[in-house]
């Protein structure tokens, strides 16, 4: 399924949020409501707008943007160790909420990440 040539992002239409070509229908809101057990039939009876091959292109856009590319595995691979780190130090709350300049390490009290 090509689905660039019935997605894009609009402008005009949600802020830019991308949309079936022509309409105001986004992919998150066919996706929502397929997600909550709309059929396709219910979908295409609510959207008059849209058709079935419209609905595919939705869900090829979704299947592409959850498909991790090899870079994105690799930051968050490193994102994990060094999560894993604060994890074995006992300082795991500390990685998420304040910034790594102002955690201090209980133990000899030097900063933490360094």
């Amino acid at each position: 399924m090509n689905w660039e040539s019935r997605i894009a992002p609009d402008p005009e239409a949600l802020a830019g949020t991308p949309v079936i070509r022509g309409t105001k229908v986004s992919v998150e809101c066919v996706i929502g409501l397929l997600a909550r057990g709309w059929s396709e039939a219910e979908v295409l009876r609510n959207h008059p707008g849209i058709t079935r091959e419209d609905l595919l292109a939705c869900l090829a856009y979704a299947e592409k943007r959850v498909q991790t590319k090899p870079a994105a595995r690799g930051e968050a691979e490193a994102h994990d160790g060094e999560l894993r780190d604060h994890i074995a130090r006992g300082d795991a709350f500390r990685f998420w909420d304040e910034p790594e300049e102002d955690v201090y390490s209980e133990e000899d009290g030097a900063p933490l990440g360094t």
